[in-house]
């Protein structure tokens, strides 16, 4: 009987840091966004159906 609720603790535990990589990443990329300035150029790394894009955007 132990064994069915070991798989949903370590979903629910995998879910949660999960959700708080995501809410670091978020903090992460806003401080990053206000160190951002006029005429610099950035790029944007992007993975759509497993083929990697890269943008290069001027400000």
């Amino acid at each position: 009987m132990k064994s069915m609720y070991y798989p949903l603790l370590f979903t629910t535990v995998n879910i949660q840091n999960s959700f708080f990589n995501m809410l670091i990443n978020a903090y992460n990329y806003i401080n990053r966004l206000q160190n951002l300035e006029a005429g610099q150029v950035i790029s944007v790394d992007i993975i759509r159906d497993e083929e990697e894009k890269v943008l290069l955007i001027q400000l």
